[in-house]
């Protein structure tokens, strides 16, 4: 006998509520004149039909006139959104060019912030869109601004996995927004991450799941309570730091300033002191230490100017100032003042790149290493001012000699 026809409920909520709980030959049928006529069949076929449920049937109709139906009431903005989305998931992977692609979401030239944060949440919120039947992509997609949606993601993942926090889920979360509000450095973060990260290719990735990011934004909040004072704001802030340390294994603490562009990649044993400073648009790689000397509760953590980038495992250690533009190679280890622009490897041996240009210009071919010319040590009276003249201070051993 022919299946009966079977008219769709209004929504699809309703018709898996119907399919799943009455049997096919109890099925109630649609009363409409022009489906009588269909509805109608044998009482014995009914009856000796079994009770079958119907998965099969709500997959067809679903292939066919609900989904018909539904694409086209759908409103221009939902089509629009789902489009968007889709060209975003099939497009090649590949690493955009930022100097000309999305200026606004990469923080480019002649960008307010303003623009840069709308433009990023925007990317972020059709990305997080495309998965939202998942409860924390559902959460980012309601929420409205970039900063509000960088507090939902941190304050989720360090509540998590800890019945007895003393973080509790809500109360961290309108405290990681509070603190976050408005601040500029966020979005800074995210296109610092996007721009020098290869591996970072969408702003749900940067944002959802790189722990250098969250580490980053949980210790800004941290230092908001540090900066107010008192027992209370302390106990919080050490408490944020506490959970950063075992959920991210990055110790960083509360009363370190930390600039907007930051970059800490990979993070783990990431360690900064705290009256350590970090300029803006700083890369940090896995391993380094920003630590201090002596006892005294004073200012004994190093000053990183901008644009800097410290190596793998770097240690930079003492009330030193690492100048602008400098670079700390692998496994450096650096304890005086460095000058704007050098090198610096092993122990606080500084290249410098005028000389290292010159010399390659000179000889291509040659790749050995030259003390006389490549190594500058800062003058114990000046405090690492510069080149003196044609002669360089070279540091060998730890100890320093002239060297003519």
């Amino acid at each position: 006998e022919p299946r009966p026809a079977i008219s769709l409920p209004a929504g699809l909520k309703e018709w898996h509520s119907y399919a799943l709980v009455v049997p096919h030959n109890q099925r109630i049928h649609s009363a409409t004149p022009g489906d009588a006529q269909q509805t109608q069949h044998s009482t014995a076929a009914t009856a000796a039909a079994a009770p079958r449920n119907v998965y099969c049937s709500r997959e067809r109709l679903a292939s066919r006139s609900w989904t018909r139906a539904q694409r086209n009431s759908r409103s221009e903005a939902t089509e629009t959104m789902r489009r968007a989305v889709l060209r975003a998931a099939t497009r090649r992977r590949r690493r955009r060019n930022f100097s000309d692609a999305l200026p606004a979401a990469s923080g480019g030239v002649g960008v307010s912030p303003a623009v840069r944060d709308q433009t990023q949440f925007e990317q972020l919120r059709a990305e997080a869109f495309a998965r939202r039947s998942r409860p924390d992509m559902a959460a980012l997609v309601k929420c409205g601004s970039l900063h509000e949606a960088v507090a939902e993601v941190v304050s989720a993942k360090m509540s998590r996995a800890a019945s007895d926090t003393r973080l509790p889920r809500g109360a961290l979360r309108q405290l990681l927004w509070d603190a976050l509000r408005g601040d500029e450095r966020v979005g800074a973060d995210v296109a610092a991450i996007i721009k020098r990260d290869p591996a970072a290719t969408t702003h749900l990735q940067t944002i959802a799941y790189l722990k250098g990011f969250h580490a980053v934004q949980a210790q800004r909040a941290a230092h908001v309570f540090w900066k107010a004072g008192g027992f209370e704001n302390d106990h919080v802030a050490f408490a944020i730091q506490d959970r950063i340390n075992e959920l991210f294994a990055v110790c960083v603490h509360p009363g370190a300033q930390i600039g907007g562009g930051c970059f800490i990649d990979h993070a783990t044993s990431v360690v900064i002191g705290e009256t350590a400073t970090i300029g803006r648009d700083c890369t940090i790689l896995h391993g380094v230490t920003l630590g201090g000397t002596g006892k005294a509760r004073t200012k004994r953590h190093p000053s990183i100017g901008d644009r800097v980038t410290l190596g793998v495992g770097a240690t930079i250690v003492g009330d030193i100032r690492i100048g602008d533009d400098v670079t700390v190679a692998a496994q450096a280890v650096v304890s005086v003042d460095v000058p704007p622009g050098m090198t610096v490897v092993g122990t606080n041996n500084l290249l410098d790149p005028a000389k290292l240009a010159a010399r390659v210009r000179e000889a291509p071919d040659v790749w050995a290493f030259d003390p006389e010319l490549h190594l500058v040590a800062p003058d114990s009276d000046a405090g690492a001012a510069a080149w003196h003249g044609g002669k360089g201070v070279g540091s060998q051993g730890g100890g320093r000699k002239e060297t003519s």
